[in-house]
């Protein structure tokens, strides 16, 4: 049986949810084989399907709309083979409400950027504004009538289904979980590291540095003990904010070393995690963190916020340090590693068992599952 797969993200790689593609390549089943489906497919061929991309279109702030339709119209072409749809986003199965009642949909929803479009999030921070949150409650009406036609909605965390039952009332009988994973042969755990001139490094690598909390870490490190002995490594930022960084490091006075770097492939990330050693978030909002869970697989000291999908995916704070969103509390935990090396490495150890569960060859058989019982149970209706 054939599954299609329909990825926004193919070649060009930003998140965890792109990453997630790149891993469905390794997926292998006696009884289902699953078709890419994506307009950053170069070459064609039993398992890939290139979808056409109207170039001097694609820079219109609603192209999304139109790039949508032509995913639909590639698998509407194909439909015939397919037993099933998964999307690895919500809006991607915008047109897919009349071939839902012939081929079951699975949209997938990765965080709650729209269901929390709702509350004043974007005020609190002052990042978005009222200009840009507008669109997000039309996404937000767009992805909850996606919910209500979908057969199943697949969530990357419990956090997401329980704010899917709250915010789009959808009924627990039609969520299906599965982790996001992480590749343990490229995110390893190196038990020794060395920076230069034994300097402690702190990693810090999201591609939206403000709803990572980018400016409450700066912050902290303002009145930092041992930021001297410290080399603090920023990835993820657009180089058109390189500027930003350093005018917030300055404000703040931080006294250590730093690095600035832009988007890196998945390989390049990997390596910064193993020349690490403690590695930072603050995210304002998280459905889940693959970033997290990379960098414990890495053998990193984990410090995060304790908001979305961060205290299960950090086992309540038994595999990292989860603390409230505040430079203070950062700033002196940030101390206490320092100080309390042992500490740090009883979360370390924990972690290492905690991470098993987020395996590959784990999500393949829950990817395997969903396929099985749904394909089955959509014939029966």
């Amino acid at each position: 049986k054939k599954i299609a797969l329909l990825a926004t993200q193919y070649k060009n790689v930003k998140s965890g949810p792109g990453r997630f593609i790149q891993y469905l390549e390794d997926f292998r089943s006696d009884e289902f084989q699953i078709v890419f489906i994506s307009d950053e497919i170069e070459n064609a061929d039993k398992t890939h399907l290139k979808v056409p991309k109207i170039k001097f279109l694609s820079k219109l702030p609603l192209y999304w709309v139109i790039k949508y339709f032509l995913f639909y119209k590639t698998v509407k072409k194909h439909r015939n083979q397919f037993s099933g749809v998964l999307c690895s986003g919500s809006l991607e199965a915008l047109w897919f409400g009349g071939l839902s009642k012939n081929i079951p949909i699975w949209p997938m929803i990765n965080d709650d950027k729209y269901i929390s479009s709702n509350n004043d999030f974007a005020d609190k921070i002052g990042r978005i504004g009222w200009i840009k949150m507008l669109p997000r409650r039309v996404y937000r009406y767009v992805e909850k009538r996606i919910c209500e036609f979908s057969d199943v909605v697949v969530t990357n965390s419990d956090f997401t289904g329980s704010i899917l039952r709250d915010g789009y009332n959808t009924s627990p009988y039609k969520i299906f979980k599965i982790y996001k994973a992480v590749d343990f042969s490229l995110f390893y755990n190196r038990s020794e590291k060395k920076t230069k001139e034994g300097k402690i490094k702190i990693l810090f690598a999201k591609h939206d540095w403000q709803i990572g909390g980018l400016d409450i870490i700066i912050a902290a490190l303002e009145d930092f003990k041992y930021s001297k002995n410290t080399i603090f490594t920023i990835v993820g930022i657009s180089s058109k904010e390189f500027v930003v960084i350093k005018n917030l490091l300055k404000k703040h006075n931080f006294k250590g070393g730093f690095e600035l770097y832009s988007i890196l492939s998945s390989a390049q990330i990997a390596e910064m995690y193993v020349q690490s050693d403690i590695y930072v978030t603050m995210s304002r909002q998280e459905a889940l963190g693959v970033s997290v869970l990379e960098a414990m697989a890495s053998g990193l000291t984990v410090v995060t916020s304790n908001v979305g999908g961060l205290p299960e995916v950090t086992a309540q704070g038994k595999a990292a340090f989860m603390i409230p969103l505040q430079s203070e509390e950062l700033r002196k935990t940030l101390e206490y590693i320092y100080e309390n090396p042992e500490k740090a490495q009883e979360k370390r150890e924990f972690a290492a068992r905690h991470i098993k569960q987020f395996s590959t060859q784990r999500m393949f058989d829950r990817l395997e599952e969903l396929f099985r019982k749904r394909t089955t149970s959509f014939k029966d209706k």
